[in-house]
């Protein structure tokens, strides 16, 4: 079980997102760990099962600013299966580092 959050297998992935909403990271059925961090200096609004949009759902601070990751599972009481997307608050493109548990 890694990280007590258990999952046994962990996926490291990287998101792409720009001044639209684009995926983040595809759904998953069997997820039960998600974080998502923030390597640029652009904040970054996530959606859950459709398009992201500037000032609704989690904000993610570009990286240095705290909160630079979002972060999910059962513990927290807020594991999403579904795809998510983002959508950066100014024009540009942004990386995201994702780790995914399974």
């Amino acid at each position: 079980m890694a990280f007590g959050y258990g999952y046994q297998t962990a996926a490291m992935s990287i998101g792409t997102v720009t001044g639209s909403s684009g995926t983040i990271i595809a759904a998953n059925l069997k997820r039960k760990y998600l974080r998502i961090d923030n390597t640029g200096g652009t904040p970054c609004y996530l959606g859950f099962g459709g398009a992201a949009a500037i000032n609704a759902g989690p904000r993610i601070n570009g990286a240095g600013t705290p909160p630079s990751f979002y972060e999910m599972s059962p513990g927290k009481g807020n594991l999403y299966t579904g795809a998510i997307t983002g959508i950066l608050t100014v024009a540009g493109t942004a990386q995201f580092g994702v780790i995914e548990g399974t």
